[in-house]
């Protein structure tokens, strides 16, 4: 995103897609420096899990979306639709 340069007012998101393993892995620091990276990227994140309770509270993917002005999608949301929401609210310039 960074090469498209700073003039482009296209709407952005960073949609991270995972199937939920590594999620007891990033703790610690390792989470914090996401988590902050997220908060300053300048960009939503969109958290999606296979995995269904990954959006949790305190769950990594929910303190990364949160920061990142995201949401958190798991396996108990219906994931194509309400995805294609998030991509929708973005493109629209809507706040949650």
């Amino acid at each position: 995103m960074r090469e498209r340069g700073g003039g482009d007012e296209r709407p952005r998101l960073i949609v991270y897609l995972t199937d939920g393993e590594d999620d007891n892995r990033l703790t610690g620091g390792d989470l914090e420096r996401v988590v902050d990276r997220a908060r300053t990227a300048g960009v939503p994140v969109a958290m999606v899990t296979l995995d269904s309770g990954a959006c949790d509270r305190d769950r990594p993917g929910t303190r990364i979306a949160e920061a990142g002005r995201g949401r958190c999608l798991d396996a108990g949301d219906d994931l194509v639709p309400t995805l294609r929401d998030e991509v929708a609210r973005i493109g629209t310039g809507e706040e949650r």
